[in-house]
């Protein structure tokens, strides 16, 4: 099965300390039963439908989508409505599969050299809620990470573990529901 990782830098596998993580979630995916394409970009938000259609293009059976995060910084300061409606029309775009990820909690007192408001862990709850509520609309699977994942020291990004403890999500997810 071939999957095709959407999302921001936590996709791409950004580190806090500068660089890139190399063993990411989409490549730990990687197996004899799956192929991966990743297309995570740093900064990206959901306001991102061009890029989107781009990489559909691409052949796949499935499509994982881990958005958010940015959009309730000041990069995308979009409201919970804003960034359900950019989602929606991701997902009604998209003719394959699709696993919807909601991003980890953002705790305030952890954020270090982000823009982000003192209430956005009220806003990632907030979020996760009205995601979930998106992906029961338009019948799609979703996992949510919580406070599940190990974070880097900036509160934002994953670490390796917090790549690895995902890719097991969506490993137990593919092996029980795909």
């Amino acid at each position: 099965m071939k999957i095709l990782c959407f999302g921001d830098s936590n996709t791409y596998g950004y580190h806090a300390g500068g660089g890139r993580i190399e063993d990411n979630y989409p490549r730990l995916l990687e197996s004899e039963k799956y192929q991966t394409i990743n297309e995570g970009v740093c900064g990206r938000t959901t306001n991102c439908l061009g890029s989107f259609t781009k990489a559909i293009q691409q052949p796949h059976e499935l499509t994982i989508i881990m958005l958010g995060t940015n959009d309730l910084s000041s990069i995308g300061g979009y409201s919970i409505d804003r960034i359900i409606m950019q989602l929606e029309e991701l997902i009604v775009l998209e003719k394959e599969k699709i696993l919807l990820l909601i991003p980890p909690y953002i705790h305030y007192e952890c954020v270090v050299g982000w823009d982000y408001p003192e209430d956005v862990l009220d806003k990632s709850k907030e979020l996760e809620k009205a995601m979930i509520h998106l992906a029961i609309k338009h019948h799609i699977d979703y996992l949510s990470m919580k406070d599940d994942l190990n974070m880097d020291k900036d509160g934002i990004h994953l670490t390796l573990r917090g790549h690895q403890q995902l890719a097991q999500k969506i490993n137990d997810y593919l092996h029980h529901y795909a």
